[in-house]
């Protein structure tokens, strides 16, 4: 069922569902989900998004919009099945907008328009409903599509037969340590989203130019808490920064450069690697001495990093050209085989019907 009520300022939407899964080995009692947005209008100052979610474990969909993390063996391991069904998730950090079953919680975005400058920023909390299987995954904001295609539609592949491809992305499984007998969590996971975003356009020597800037800082821990949090408290802390930038170098050419960076650390809750030496959260502050700033670690403690240059070509109307050439860096230290360094050169054509 879907609702929908406007107001003079004030656009609200609600969604609701209840679903029930069976297969031959499975059965599921009937589920509900649940989804509420409301928006201000876009003529407010300061337009605000607020979004209002609970999907019930029960509530299974391998082809819809959202993520299933319930069902794990709907993915069978056959070539290609990734086009068609939607990959299974071990409770999955994600980002803003992105909803998971057997998890609840909500999210504010706003925005802020300053001419030039446009501004975005959201805050999210979200819990699981149940307690799940002793994993958790996240998935990569830099680099994603890089990995995603070294090994396509893959499961449980790399050194540690930690990661899954999907469509131009990867994400990444954990284990947790603090089990129950039978093989779940001993809690229930609590999920923290924090996201940034700038767009900003000008113009220089008569050509326009354009940059966009993206912050995203995720976590997991066990306890609910208002903010995302970084130190050994978080079975994963996630943070990435991503900056592009595109010049129009004429009516058909635009100059596109990337940067990208990415910090992974886990707790000792958490897969420890096979370094027999701990090492540094950060090398930086080390350095400098400030030891509130930085910690040692035996569990995950990975860094990547993108730079890249291209450019974009106009055929015709309907089709364009795309080159990009990406240095790549994916490195752990506490994991010692994940040491993953190199170039790579795109070239794609898309046409539209």
């Amino acid at each position: 069922f879907e609702l929908y009520k406007k107001w003079k300022k004030i656009h609200a939407q609600m969604e609701l569902g209840l679903g029930k899964y069976q297969d031959p080995i499975l059965k599921l009692d009937y589920g509900e989900a649940i989804l509420l947005s409301i928006k201000t209008a876009k003529s407010t100052k300061v337009p605000l998004h607020l979004q209002l979610y609970r999907i019930s474990p029960q509530f299974v969909n391998v082809t819809g919009n959202f993520l299933n993390t319930s069902v794990l063996e709907v993915f069978p391991n056959i070539q290609g099945i990734g086009t068609t069904v939607r990959t299974p998730y071990q409770s999955p950090m994600v980002g803003l907008g992105y909803p998971v079953n057997n998890r609840q919680g909500g999210s504010i975005n706003a925005d802020i328009d300053l001419g030039k400058l446009k501004l975005n920023g959201g805050i999210g909390i979200f819990a699981e409903i149940d307690t799940s299987n002793a994993k958790l995954s996240y998935i990569h904001n830099v680099n994603s599509q890089t990995l995603s295609r070294i090994y396509v539609f893959a499961q449980n592949w790399g050194p540690y037969n930690a990661l899954n491809s999907t469509y131009r992305g990867v994400f990444e499984n954990v284990n947790i340590s603090d089990t129950t007998s039978n093989g779940l969590a001993n809690f229930k996971k609590f999920f923290n989203n924090i996201e940034f975003q700038a767009k900003y356009n000008n113009k220089i020597f008569g050509k326009n130019y354009y940059m966009f800037y993206l912050t995203r800082l995720n976590s997991c821990q066990k306890y609910l808490t208002p903010t995302p949090i970084i130190g050994k408290k978080a079975l994963i802390s996630q943070f990435s920064q991503e900056i592009d930038f595109s010049l129009e170098i004429n009516k058909k050419t635009s100059l596109i450069l990337s940067y990208g960076i990415e910090k992974i650390l886990g707790n000792g809750s958490t897969d420890i690697g096979d370094n027999l030496e701990a090492t540094s959260t950060n090398s930086f502050f080390e350095k400098l001495g400030l030891k509130n700033l930085y910690r040692y670690t035996y569990a995950r403690n990975q860094k990547n990093s993108l730079l890249g240059l291209g450019f974009d070509y106009k055929i015709a109307q309907n089709a364009m050209v795309f080159f990009r050439l990406n240095k790549y860096q994916y490195i752990d230290p506490n994991f010692i085989e994940n040491h993953l360094k190199g170039w790579e050169s795109i070239l794609e054509l898309k046409i539209n019907f």
